[in-house]
């Protein structure tokens, strides 16, 4: 009896871990877009439910479950960033871009309004050029709304779009933010007991500026410089090439959140390969970065033996950072970390198939994206997005298989294109079917009284997947709508 009751109950655990096991994988979700260009930007609507990609001058969006392409249209930009802003525009800067080449047109930035009751319909709303800066490197945004413009080549940064002043005596000024360490790489504002304040990353060093936020068109620079890693006396500075990456952290509740701190800053040396988390603490009536109590990680320890000499340069997190991300484009490999309230604790790894070129995540960590490719201009890139990264084993590989494919192999399997078996996995005989089909567009043209609304779907299916296919086939898209 019981020996009965032991395997009766050692099968129910199994039963158990099994359900556990496949709500967990259903949770657990990754897609991939394939064979892209250049890709300069990314950015998650709130919710990870929505991805926009800048790349090659065009603007596209996705819908993310099931993957569809919901969106494109051309942004006449080569964008440093792309940011989503309280006002829900999407706002791009970086460097103009003549229509129809890549001639410059000096810096730009551009503010593209979605209209959420029609989809996903993109108008540009604002625009803005500044020839006598080479290109805008960053934008952030105050706690008005305002955006602000940064670039690495400038010692101001001004709100955009850009607004005069008259004063009284009838010249007109331009409100500015002026800094004291250096033109500008990345650039954030965040409020802190209900004032706003900046951080930047300084171009090309391995330093940090973070004050108060002032417009004032007459205001001198008010920031405090502060070098990432503390030099000992005698020691000789090591030369810095890159500029290090930050991220704001919110701290709540968590036993780091000492002495009156309530947000921390987690910053990426690429010239150590060296991760930190550093307080915000107050001082009077105002706040400073501090190195008391600052949480530091060698990052080389963690990478695999052949990826040793990687670079570190990319950096993604959430706000809590629960789930922090670290990669380089020299090295194939994602590492996983996470601030759990006290320290930063190593999570793990994910291998890819390729370099990582890009990183990003949403900021309530529901979703992340990584772009891989070996060629460095484009071309061969992939796009693969994670749902709850933060589920994630330690240790995995992004897969070969994806929902996506699966479909786009059984809807060419019906149309008696072999694609060979369903199972995802994206290999010749799939893209000799996508071939086959594309090359036969004449019979399912949406022009036809009777347009073929399945031949539609899967060309639906196809851009979805491979962008590269839209200029050709862009009218199917419209009709597949």
């Amino acid at each position: 009896m019981r020996q009965g009751h032991l395997i009766f109950l050692l099968v129910s655990l199994l039963t158990v871990a099994r359900a556990a096991w496949a709500e967990s994988e259903n949770r657990l979700r990754f897609e991939t877009i394939f064979d892209l260009p250049f890709v300069q930007s990314l950015e998650f609507a709130p919710g990870g439910e929505e991805l926009f990609v800048a790349m090659d001058g065009q603007l596209l969006q996705w819908q993310l479950d099931p993957l569809r392409l919901t969106h494109h249209r051309p942004a006449q930009i080569l964008a440093n960033e792309m940011v989503l802003g309280p006002d829900d525009n999407l706002y791009f800067v970086g460097l103009g871009r003549a229509r129809g080449s890549f001639g410059q047109a000096g810096s730009k930035a551009v503010a593209f309004a979605r209209d959420k009751t029609e989809g996903a319909a993109f108008e540009a709303v604002d625009t803005n050029s500044n020839l006598g800066i080479s290109q805008y490197s960053s934008i952030a945004f105050d706690s008005a709304g305002n955006a602000i413009l940064a670039s690495a080549s400038s010692y101001s940064a001004s709100p955009f779009p850009r607004k005069a002043d008259l004063r009284t005596d009838g010249k007109r000024t331009y409100p500015q933010l002026r800094f004291r360490c250096g033109g500008v790489s990345q650039l954030s504002i965040f409020a802190i007991d209900g004032v706003d304040h900046y951080l930047a990353s300084t171009a090309g060093q391995a330093t940090l500026e973070f004050g108060r936020l002032n417009l004032g068109p007459d205001q001198d620079a008010g920031g405090d410089c502060f070098m990432v890693e503390q030099m000992e006396k005698g020691q000789t500075r090591k030369p810095t090439f890159d500029a290090v990456r930050h991220a704001v952290i919110d701290l709540g509740d968590t036993p780091f959140a000492v002495d009156g701190a309530r947000k921390a800053i987690m910053v990426l040396d690429p010239n150590s390969n060296r991760l930190f988390l550093f307080r915000i603490e107050p001082f009077g009536d105002r706040h400073f970065l501090s190195r008391i109590g600052a949480l530091e990680i060698d990052l080389r320890k963690y990478m695999p033996p052949a990826m040793q000499d990687a670079v570190l340069t990319d950096l993604a997190t959430d706000a809590l950072g629960r789930e922090v991300h670290v990669s380089s484009n020299s090295a194939s490999v994602v590492l996983r970390f996470a601030f759990d309230g006290t320290g930063l604790v190593h999570r793990g790894r994910i291998a890819t198939n390729a370099p990582v070129q890009r990183l990003k995540m949403s900021r309530d960590g529901t979703a992340a994206a990584v772009v891989t490719g070996q060629e460095p201009f484009g071309g061969d890139w992939r796009i693969t997005v994670i749902d709850n990264p933060g589920g994630l084993s330690d240790w995995l590989q992004i897969p070969a298989s994806f929902p996506s494919v699966r479909l786009i192999q059984e809807q060419l399997n019906a149309r008696a294109l072999s694609a060979g078996s369903p199972d995802g996995i994206l290999g010749p005989q799939t893209r000799a079917a996508m071939a086959e089909f594309l090359a036969g567009e004449g019979a399912v043209s949406p022009e036809a009284e009777k347009p073929d609304a399945e031949a539609l779907a899967l060309y639906r299916s196809i851009v979805s997947s491979f962008p590269k296919y839209l200029a050709s086939h862009r009218e199917k898209l419209a009709a597949a709508d």
